[in-house]
């Protein structure tokens, strides 16, 4: 049996705006970057599909 990493665990919560914005602030108050960047990726890596959907509604508005 695989067990899951945090990011995995904390995937659906990553997706709140106010759970993801208290994630990466206490991955900031580590004073670590790698930390820092590693939260960011979590954040990213679970809005993946919200992220790339609104760059395809940015991209059919370009002339």
């Amino acid at each position: 049996m695989r067990l899951k990493d945090l990011s995995e665990t904390f995937r659906d919560e990553l997706r709140d705006p106010e759970f993801a914005a208290g994630y990466l602030h206490v991955a900031m108050e580590q004073n670590d970057l790698n930390t820092f960047l590693i939260a960011l990726r979590d954040v990213i890596q679970a809005n993946i599909d919200r992220i790339n959907l609104r760059v395809a509604e940015v991209e059919k508005r370009k002339p």
